[in-house]
């Protein structure tokens, strides 16, 4: 399997060495506590697979990076035509929209953020149950 697929927290084997995920690109060394940066598609050989591995629909989902992409390239372009077509006389209005919109984005990056991370954990604990009924 790949180190993508395993959730943050999962125990796993990479070149010999017991490691645990706590980020999409970096885990921990389980003897010695040192971080160290694993490929995504490095292949992993996972403690317990049945509970560390996400699903396929999960891996389908919309990563972070590509979130955050989207928001911009929006952002980007609702910024340039409101300032060209409605406020490109008055610079004043021009800067309050500015920090309305940069509020607005803030929030809602941290609102799809916060709902991708309860359905991750929401995800896990399904697994984990489904684990401890067999």
């Amino acid at each position: 399997m790949k180190f993508s697929q395993l959730v943050h927290g999962a125990s796993f084997e990479f070149r010999g060495v017991r490691y645990r995920k706590v980020s999409a690109i970096e885990a921990i060394n389980a003897e010695s506590g040192q971080r160290k940066l694993i490929p995504r598609s490095a292949p992993v050989d996972a403690v317990d697979a049945a509970v560390n591995v996400i699903e396929d629909r999960a891996t389908e989902a919309v990563n972070r990076t590509d979130l955050e992409a989207a928001l911009a390239t929006c952002w980007s372009t609702l910024r340039r035509r409101v300032r060209q077509d409605l406020l490109a006389d008055d610079a004043e209005l021009v800067a309050l929209f500015d920090q309305l919109l940069m509020q607005t984005q803030r929030e809602l990056r941290a609102d799809l953020l916060s709902r991708a991370d309860r359905d991750l954990s929401k995800k896990r604990t399904t697994t984990n149950e489904v684990e401890l009924d067999k």
